[in-house]
Order: structure tokens, then sequence, then C-alpha cells
């Protein structure tokens, strides 16, 4: 005996009612269901010292907005939980990599940050020694080299001054 209130009709409107649902995250004309909230987005600020600009920085992954790699100064937006690998060059402009600051870990030139937050991270770089070395010669005593052995030569003195190393 057939069931007077179901017919093959009703069966496929509630079939396809049913794979709708599935379709747009149990969304339906009826209410209820739905999609999750979207995550969080937090910002990556990415700094340099010494030089304070334009040093370039490997990023991975791309965020939100498909950005990658930068040249600091320069920010990042990126949804909770993601977690980003900087990597910085080991020299820029003359100046030596020296420590990667606000990172959740760092080691050697890569930065690795987990975005539970926003975040502002610096490359900071050592200058190079700067040197001027003069060498003045002086004559020896009575303008003559002295000799302590036949083949064994004293050149003159020479004095040596080293000049503009810069502060720490």
């Amino acid at each position: 005996m057939r069931n007077p209130g179901w017919n093959a009709a009703r069966w496929v409107a509630t079939a396809l009612s049913v794979m709708l649902s599935a379709c747009t995250g149990g969304v339906s004309s009826r209410g209820g269901g739905g999609s999750p909230p979207p995550l969080p987005t937090y910002v990556l600020l990415v700094n340099s010292a010494t030089p304070s600009s334009g040093v370039p920085i490997t990023v991975s992954p791309a965020d939100r907005n498909h950005l990658g790699n930068g040249v600091t100064p320069f920010t990042r937006t990126y949804e909770s939980g993601i977690t980003v690998k900087l990597t910085a060059p080991a020299t820029t402009g003359g100046s030596s990599f020296f420590e990667w600051s606000g990172c959740s870990v760092r080691i050697g030139l890569t930065c690795t940050v987990a975005m539970t937050s926003d975040a502002n991270v610096t490359a900071s770089y050592t200058p190079a020694p700067v040197a001027s070395v003069t060498g003045t010669p002086e004559p020896a005593a009575g303008g003559r080299e002295h000799h302590q052995h036949p083949r064994q030569h004293h050149l003159p003195a020479r004095s040596i001054a080293i000049l503009g190393l810069p502060k720490a």
C-alpha cells in the first residue's frame, strides 16, 4: 500500500533541498545553518634598523591580498592562525645582518611569526666599520737606518692613525 502523503515529486523536492543546503553551507530559505563567521585578521608590520628602510624581505605565504615579498617598511594582513616566514638578506647597503626582533621564532636570517594578534618585527643590521688608515714615514735617528745584523734591516718607524670608527 502506498503512502498517499509521499509521492515522487515530494521526494525529488526534498532531495534537491538537501543537496542545495550542502552546497551553500546549510543556508536555506527557511533559515538556520549558515557559514561560520570569518576569521579575524591581523596586521604584520615589517621594519628594518640600520638602515631604517629599503631592505628587501622575502615573505611566505602571500597575505590575504595576495601580497608577498616587500621592501621595508611594509605591512601584510593575515587571517588568524597563519604562520608567516620572513627572510632577510645577509647584507644590505654595506651593513651586515645582526638579528630579528618581535618574532615567534628566529633562526639566523629567518623570522617566523604566528599571527594570533597584530605583530611588529624588525630586521636589524650592523653598519660596516668605517676606518681610515694613513701611514707617515719618519726618518730614523740621524737620517739613516740602524743595523743590528748585517742582513737585518729595520725600516723607518711608521705612525698609523685609525679615524672614523662609528659609535655602536
